[in-house]
């Protein structure tokens, strides 16, 4: 062995006295807490170790501070006493950076509008982190949760969503955590940048062998996603793998055309976090934004791992996270991103019979620089299978608390940070049963409320609500379970009482059967078309309590508007006012049309009957009375018209009385007058007819009695005159027929029967004009019938 190839190993500001290192072993790779195992020598008669290694720095150098040396910081987690002997005790000491502490911890809270860096350093408390190595912009998260995980897992699935990937400094007092994002631009390792290959030589600061392996990667990338403030648009990435990678002199192509099948598909994970935040062309610009860096990152990620060198060497220098150059290998020359590196050291003198110039190596893995490196996605998210519990929050004092979505804000009872207020949550959706465009339901949690809350794909991130549950402090709406036949939908004033509410309310007790609606105020019914109310049996109460009501007038809708809808326009100066005590049934299958611009009343005390199965038509426009006194009967078989142009009296002191076996006519061109002092009979036993041409006048001067016993005809065709002087009666038993018309005009042309104080002479002489008559009436019947 030379002398140059003794490398010390020292314990800088040991925390015991006369401790000695007799061996160190361990890994260090990016994206990974490193550990290394010290073994310790203490005197047996010493302090207790364990109570002065655990959780304190430790700090080791291998070889000098020069340009091979290397130092190893961390914490001591871990003590144990591998053996003794008469004077010694044997430790292993486990050496960690401050990082792992953040794996002893598990936590749930949330953060809002911080960046992965910001979350970070608020996180890693106790971590001397540090971020000025980060060259891209990263967006803030505008909702991010850890949940039931440590603080650990929860950066360093922040870093690998990111493509954010962390080493460790050893150079000063006590290691950093040190964050980048471009392997390109990695710091070279110090004091010297190159090492060199000599695979048969056993020096310090070389590299003995050198293996490359490549693998075959996913060759397309894609990104979906989906934003409901902008639902229409399809949120899309993508990319494939392309060119060549270059190793020393070796190019190494990536693309391999038949993989093309190869592929990775992202859903999700981007427009949740800037939701709420901006206008819809921000949102636009940040999903897009976002979406694209997410499939690069994740390419990347694939294809850091596509070219892979292994090898074996003494160069102590070599530290995960920096880059070096490679010397005098005959085909791979160039630089490196170094990403792990196990380290292995045994103290001098304590290899007896081994060869003590190999004390150290360490085993390395690395990738070309063209080749930017990313933390592989392998931190799971925590995933909430079930569903959870919150409390609305909201601004103190206020009751409803919600944004142009109807989201509102939730207190999670894991959330040990929240306050009172709603600060500690984001605007979560709430379901409901129907959704559309402007129509749909819609119920807006109020704040005290408790609700359920689901999570998309199960993730803390992304939270919605589902359900309302009631509790102590919102009990339900009925007294249960004694009222548990009831359902429905009952509300509450904003800022009422408890009695101030509308409800929809249905009680299926059997044989009692009831649906109340409730309106704490108004009451609005709107039929664009039709309603139909069907009642059955049962009665019919409407009641209006308030002294002044509006009424609604009704504009029907045009008769070209076929199944149109009609207009209403409410007068609020009217008053309506309905008391059913009994019964009130209605049924209009038809149309059914009632217009009163005036004044209407209708008092039924009694009895009340109309049927209408054909055509009735009323119209009064100027004055129309009718006053019945105890009886009115009208019985109408065929037809009855009524028509006057002017005026029509009828009057009855005591009975007037018409009746009709089949037709009575009356029709009147010029005027018709009956006047009676005292009284009027006519009594027909068959047939009465009246036929005036143009001209007929009765005048009584007291008495006038017409009786036959079977049938009298008076028939004028053009004058027919009765005159009574004092009395006279005219008895007919039998048949008489008086007949003056045209055709018999040249046989009697006027007849004139005057009766004066002396009736036999007066008989004596109607006699003989009726046998005069007779004659001549049989003669002109011969004559008719001989033409």
């Amino acid at each position: 062995m030379i002398a140059e190839d003794i490398i010390p190993l020292t314990m800088i500001a040991p925390v015991l006295p006369d401790v000695r290192i007799v061996g160190f072993e361990g890994t260090e790779a990016v994206s990974t807490p490193f550990e290394f195992q010290v073994d310790l020598q203490v005197p047996l008669a010493g302090e207790e170790p364990f109570e002065k290694l655990l959780g304190q720095p430790m700090t080791i150098r291998v070889g000098d501070d020069g340009a091979s040396g290397r130092r190893f910081d961390g914490v001591v987690c871990e003590v144990s006493e591998t053996e003794r002997d008469d004077v010694h005790r044997y430790l292993r000491a486990v050496l960690v950076p401050t990082l792992w502490f953040a794996t002893q911890t598990r936590r749930s809270r949330i953060f809002q509008n911080k960046t992965v860096a910001e979350i970070a350093q608020e996180v890693l408390v106790g971590v001397e982190l540090d971020v000025s190595r980060l060259l891209h912009e990263y967006e803030p998260h505008h909702y991010c949760v850890q949940f039931q995980e440590s603080d650990f897992d929860f950066v360093s699935r922040l870093f690998e969503e990111e493509g954010i990937y962390y080493y460790f400094d050893h150079q000063g007092e006590r290691h950093r955590m040190i964050l980048g994002d471009d392997s390109k631009l990695a710091a070279e390792v110090a004091p010297s940048t190159t090492i060199a290959f000599q695979p048969k030589s056993d020096s310090f600061g070389t590299i003995r062998s050198w293996r490359k392996s490549q693998r075959v990667r996913p060759q397309r990338f894609a990104h979906r996603d989906f934003s409901f403030q902008a639902a229409k648009k399809s949120w899309q990435a993508e990319d494939r793998t392309t060119g060549t990678v270059r190793v020393g002199s070796i190019e190494h192509k990536l693309d391999q055309p038949g993989l093309a099948h190869c592929e990775r598909d992202l859903v999700g994970d981007v427009s949740h976090r800037f939701e709420g935040n901006g206008d819809s062309a921000a949102l636009a610009r940040r999903v897009t934004a976002a979406g694209e860096r997410l499939v690069a990152v994740d390419k990347e990620a694939q294809l850091a791992e596509a070219i892979v060198i292994e090898g074996n060497g003494r160069a102590a220098m070599m530290v995960p996270g920096y880059r070096f150059k490679l010397s005098q290998h005959p085909d791979a020359d160039d630089a490196y991103f170094v990403t792990k590196v196990r380290h292995r050291f045994r103290a001098q003198g304590e290899l007896a019979g081994k060869d003590e110039s190999r004390a150290y190596e360490n085993d390395f893995a690395c990738a070309p620089l063209g080749l930017a490196f990313r933390p592989s996605r392998t931190t799971v998210r925590p995933r909430i299978d079930g569903v959870q519990t919150a409390t609305v929050a909201g601004h103190e004092g206020e009751e409803i608390n919600t944004d142009e979505y109807g989201r509102v804000k939730v207190r999670f009872h894991w959330d040990r940070d929240a306050r009172d207020d709603f600060s500690r949550s984001c605007w979560i959706r709430v379901g409901q049963m129907w959704a559309g465009e402007k129509w749909g339901s819609i119920n807006i949690p109020r704040v005290g409320q408790e609700v359920i809350v689901s999570f998309v794909d199960g993730d803390p991130d992304q939270p919605l609500i589902v359900g309302s549950l009631y509790n102590s402090e919102c009990p339900p709406p009925y007294e249960l379970p004694r009222e548990r036949n009831k359902f429905g939908i009952r509300s509450h004033s904003k800022s009422g009482d408890p009695g101030n509410y509308n409800e929809l309310m249905f009680d299926d007790t059997l044989g009692e059967e009831r649906v109340n609606l409730h309106a704490e105020r108004d009451l609005e019914v709107v039929a664009e078309n039709s309603q139909i109310v069907r009642i059955g049996p049962g009665a019919w109460n409407e009641s209006i309590d308030t002294e002044s009501m509006a009424p609604t007038r009704v504009r029907p809708r045009p008769a070209s508007e076929e199944g149109g809808s009609a207009e209403s326009v409410t007068d609020k100066e009217a008053c309506y006012d309905i008391d059913v005590d009994g019964w009130h049934r209605m049924h209009v299958s038809g149309f059914s049309e009632e217009t009163i611009d005036g004044d209407h009343s209708m008092v039924v005390k009694g009895d009340s009957s109309e049927v209408h199965e054909g055509d009735r038509e009323e119209k009064t426009t100027g004055k129309y009375t009718i006053d019945w006194g105890p009886e009115y009967v009208s019985h109408y078989l065929v037809k009855v018209d009524f028509v006057t142009g002017f005026k029509s009296t009828v009057q009855a002191a005591v009975d007037l009385r018409a009746y009709a076996g089949i037709i009575v006519q009356a029709k009147f061109t010029g005027s018709l007058s009956f006047t009676t002092p005292l009284e009027t009979k006519f009594y027909l036993g068959a047939n009465l007819t009246l036929v005036i041409g143009n001209y007929s006048k009765f005048i009584i001067g007291t008495k006038m009695d017409l009786v036959t016993g079977n049938k009298m005809d008076v028939i004028a065709g053009k004058n027919l005159k009765f005159v009574q002087g004092l009395k006279g009666d005219y008895i007919l038993g039998f048949k008489a027929d008086y007949v003056v018309g045209n055709k018999m005009s040249n046989v009697i042309k006027k007849s004139d029967v005057i009766a004066s104080s002396d009736v036999t002479a007066a008989i004596t002489w109607f006699n003989s004009l009726q046998n005069q008559s007779q004659s001549l009436l049989t003669r002109a019947v011969s004559l008719y019938t001989h033409t």
